[in-house]
């Protein structure tokens, strides 16, 4: 039951916590498209679940790096074998699936950049959904598609 049980557990941490963020990501953007529409203003509600949707990205860009390097680990000293043959139908260990998920985080952080620097609720709405809308199709694109 060893490390094998763990690594499994913590793969399963990382794919639920993609869909959590799906999620924030989806309530944030429905949340501005409807303040939006009908003109209402910027509350503390938003700022709240902006914050806090940029901090589960952040937690969420750290735990798949924390995957990618105990798998590149492994993979270099080849010392749990079983681990590497588990980890080959996941995409979690390649770099480039690591680092879309960090352009994903940067484009929603400069979104959140600019919308502090708007005046006009409205303004700040179009800021958030435009950029978060970007990071929520750069999340679940397959880029294994381009190559």
């Amino acid at each position: 039951m060893g490390d094998d049980f763990l690594y499994k557990g913590i793969i399963n941490l990382y794919y639920n916590f993609e869909i959590v963020i799906f999620l924030f990501l989806f309530i944030i953007i429905t949340n501005s498209l409807i303040k939006l529409s009908f003109n209402l203003t910027f509350s503390n509600f938003d700022l709240r679940l902006n914050l806090f949707s940029i901090i589960l990205i952040l937690l969420f860009c750290i735990l798949g790096f924390c995957i990618y390097l105990y798998s590149f680990i492994l993979n270099f000293f080849e010392t749990a074998p079983s681990l590497i043959s588990y980890t080959g139908n996941y995409s979690v260990y390649s770099f480039s699936e690591n680092f879309f998920n960090l352009l994903g985080f940067l484009i929603v952080l400069i979104g959140w950049s600019l919308h502090k620097t708007q005046l006009t609720s409205s303004r700040k709405f179009l800021r958030i959904l435009i950029f978060n809308l970007l990071g929520i199709l750069i999340f679940t694109f397959d880029w294994k598609l381009l190559s």
